[in-house]
């Protein structure tokens, strides 16, 4: 097979075949690390990495195979096999909006899905993605924190497939917030404890504006009632 149908492959992006086709004829190299751009990536630490697709998108997921392919001409191509994680903008597209607006900006979803990455290679393969570095999975309940400290952190909760539109555990099991709205955790949306009830809530489930979410931060001693508790004084009267 010749450098030309390799790289007709690679457009293609069926780079299993190509792994395939030259473990059988012996050019093809395993390795159980890497130290790429000041990187210790090591396989059995199931390390997840942020990575750009070919439109200069942000890709997450967790290494799995290490590769070096020996072409013609001494040229080498290494790649990488990756277990896809994908975002909360990938599996907004395949449910309802009343569940996607309840998705994370910061949460990734394992899934089925692997893919082979290029990271190096002879400038004719054009294939070359950038791998940004390694990210920090930490749990939802500790997510927060990272963000504030400035940590490339990122959480999951649950798989998803997005043949079937599923998520595992499903949906309804996630853990639920402490607002009366019954949606799962979120750290992204604002939240106000009244006064009176001592219940926390949701701004958008108690219809509270940016201002007035602001207005009630910078003054922690403005008393807030609860849409529920207001409609209690009103019958009192």
């Amino acid at each position: 097979m010749n450098d030309l149908n390799i790289y007709n492959i690679l457009n293609y992006e069926n780079y299993d075949q190509l792994v395939q086709l030259f473990t059988e004829n012996g050019a093809c190299q395993f390795y159980s690390s890497i130290y790429l751009h000041s990187l210790d990536i090591t396989l059995n630490k199931e390390e997840p990495i942020k990575y750009l697709n070919k439109k200069n998108q942000n890709q997450f997921g967790i290494i799995k195979e290490i590769v070096c392919l020996n072409l013609k001409n001494k040229n080498q191509l290494p790649l990488i096999k990756i277990s896809v994680l994908q975002t909360s903008q990938f599996v907004s597209q395949y449910v309802s909006t009343k569940i996607a607006d309840w998705l994370e900006s910061r949460e990734l979803f394992s899934c089925q899905d692997t893919k082979w990455i290029c990271w190096s290679g002879t400038k004719q393969t054009f294939l070359i993605l950038e791998i940004q570095g390694k990210i920090l999975l930490v749990k939802h309940e500790e997510i927060e924190d990272h963000v504030k400290s400035d940590k490339e952190a990122y959480f999951m909760r649950a798989s998803f497939n997005h043949y079937t539109k599923q998520f595992n555990p499903p949906y309804d099991q996630w853990k639920r917030s402490f607002c009366i709205c019954g949606n799962p955790d979120n750290n992204e949306k604002g939240f106000v404890k009244c006064d009176i009830c001592k219940v926390w809530y949701h701004t958008d489930c108690e219809g509270i504006t940016l201002q007035q979410f602001d207005r009630l931060n910078k003054n922690t001693r403005l008393p807030y009632s609860c849409n529920k508790c207001k409609i209690v004084k009103k019958k009192k009267r």
